[in-house]
């Protein structure tokens, strides 16, 4: 994983991993809130899509560092869209 990311030290697995534990944390959160909003779906469940939205974040930026051609505000924009579809109470968004 490390070496998509550049040159490896001492540190950078530790500073990777902290980074990764803050994410996770706030999607929680995020997720958690929505569902409390009533903006997201109820029964899914938070720890699952936790972890499908921060490894859909994380592969879109490890592709687009191995190909630059590729447009990742598509594919951001596309991983967002399928996303939001399968957690959001709203219509509007299950409709496409």
């Amino acid at each position: 994983m490390y070496f998509v990311y550049g040159k490896v030290n001492h540190k950078q697995p530790q500073i990777f991993e902290l980074t990764l534990n803050k994410s996770l944390v706030k999607v929680k959160e995020i997720i958690e809130e929505g569902k409390k909003l009533g903006e997201f779906l109820g029964n899914i469940d938070s720890n699952s899509m936790t972890l499908y939205v921060v490894s859909t974040i994380e592969g879109a930026v490890a592709l687009w560092i191995m190909n630059p051609e590729i447009d990742i505000q598509m594919l951001f924009r596309n991983n967002y869209n399928c996303v939001w579809r399968s957690i959001s109470k709203s219509d509007k968004y299950n409709e496409e």
